[in-house]
């Protein structure tokens, strides 16, 4: 029984997961090869002189680190498309692991047929966290690809890139974390996902008033403000920076997670129909 709950939770990620990191691994392999074709001392004279200064704070670099090849592909990690997609991958799996199969009616039936609530959680928790690795590191070895076969004009070496793929895993598990917690209190997914985005988006908010206006202090209010991998690229001790802002992504995901095995194991759960 525990092998095949196991393997059920195998099946249940790895779709996603396997097609996220594809995506994931080509869009950073094409995004080495988009900043090839860039004239960057045109863009370093435009992101200077032809944006104004508050659209100039969003950039967590300076600009004339920007205007370098290792200033934009650091931008990759914080483009919009590698984002939305391990935010997609932390937010479908989270919802996934209590509140979605109790909605779909499977949860009941396992758990009278000897499967432990404890076991359950754990192998769905597991399977995910593997595949959130390798979904965070499937982006750096597109990177290393685009490096290897692309000539940017100056050396980059890819390993400068591997503190952002922590600081990403980070926030991705941090995510994932607490859309389980919220999973286990709810009974159906698309109330789990509903919560969750509206989280997600209020503190996505936050960070950008934060970046945009004097009040920087709001960054400590949301989790993305852990969030700085192109920041810990340019960095000159990365891995020390890495650790300050992963290690509470970290410990608050374990907190959200430890959380979840209380809930779920004393909650009532309704009867097999």
């Amino acid at each position: 029984m525990k092998a095949a709950l196991w393997q059920h939770a195998w099946r249940e990620n790895w779709p996603l997961g396997l097609g996220l990191s594809a995506l994931l691994m080509a869009y950073h392999l094409l995004f080495v090869w988009m900043v090839s074709l860039v004239d960057l001392g045109y863009l370093g004279v435009f992101l200077k002189f032809g944006l104004r200064l508050p659209l100039q704070d969003l950039f967590p670099i300076p600009l004339d680190q920007v205007a370098t090849p290792l200033g934009m592909l650091s931008m990759a990690w914080i483009d919009a498309v590698p984002v939305l997609l391990v935010s997609a991958w932390a937010v479908a799996r989270g919802s996934d692991a209590v509140s979605g199969p109790l909605d779909r009616g499977e949860l009941e039936w396992l758990l009278t047929a000897g499967v432990s609530r404890s076991g359950f959680l754990t192998a769905q928790v597991a399977v995910a966290g593997l595949w959130s690795v390798l979904l965070a590191f499937s982006g750096w070895i597109g990177t290393w690809l685009g490096l290897l076969w692309i000539d940017l004009g100056e050396p980059v070496s890819s390993a400068r890139f591997l503190p952002a793929v922590v600081n990403t895993w980070g926030t991705m598990f941090f995510l994932y974390g607490f859309t389980v917690l919220v999973s286990t209190w709810g009974r159906y997914r698309r109330y789990t996902i509903g919560l969750v985005g509206a989280v997600y988006a209020v503190e996505l908010i936050l960070k950008v008033v934060a970046r945009m206006s004097p009040w920087k202090w709001l960054a400590g209010l949301t989790f993305f403000g852990a969030f700085e991998p192109a920041w810990l690229v340019h960095q000159d001790q990365p891995w020390w920076e890495c650790f300050k802002y992963t290690a509470p992504l970290v410990a608050g995901a374990a907190v959200f997670l430890a959380g979840s095995f209380v809930v779920f194991k004393r909650r009532d759960l309704p009867a097999v129909v």
